[in-house]
């Protein structure tokens, strides 16, 4: 009877039947610490080989720190989950956008211009799941007169 309430509580609880996989919610750290603002914060979730560059960083951090980019309401997807490598995509999401008194609040669909999935590659780097690649989110938000702006690091707005 233990072994079954164990094993009911693994596949149901720890094994993505309630809640998100480690890899899901380093995605999800990831967009916390991008849309704060807080570099440091977004570096501590990139493995130490997969650093963004501080330029990078820089225009992050004047966008999201600004308001003017939001990211929320994730729905995520484990693709792969082996013990050293995974990969997770973003199904879908909201972004909310606000520039020069306007606002808007759309999903990821709308503003994927590359109709590419958005695929973040991690690794296991001493038991902690970190980004080696960010998914390389070639987004495009847009209101009328805002200019082209980074949306990650791997996509600088230009």
């Amino acid at each position: 009877m233990v072994v079954a309430a164990s094993a009911g509580v693994y596949f149901f609880v720890i094994n993505k039947g309630g809640g998100v996989t480690a890899p899901e919610q380093t995605v999800i750290n990831y967009f916390d610490a991008v849309s704060s603002g807080d570099t440091n914060a977004v570096k501590a979730v990139f493995a130490p080989d997969s650093q963004p560059n501080d330029t990078a960083l820089k225009l992050l951090a004047s966008v999201y720190s600004s308001g003017m980019l939001k990211w929320s309401d994730f729905k995520l997807k484990t693709l792969t989950q082996m013990a050293t490598d995974a990969t997770v995509q973003i199904e879908d999401a909201t972004i909310s956008v606000a520039f020069a008194g306007q606002s808007m609040k759309e999903h990821l669909s709308t503003f994927n211009t590359s109709g590419q999935p958005m695929v973040f590659k991690l690794k296991n780097v001493g038991g902690q799941w970190l980004l080696t690649s960010d998914g390389n989110m070639n987004i495009s938000p847009s209101l009328p007169n805002m200019p082209s702006i980074p949306t990650s690091p791997s996509n600088s707005g230009t």
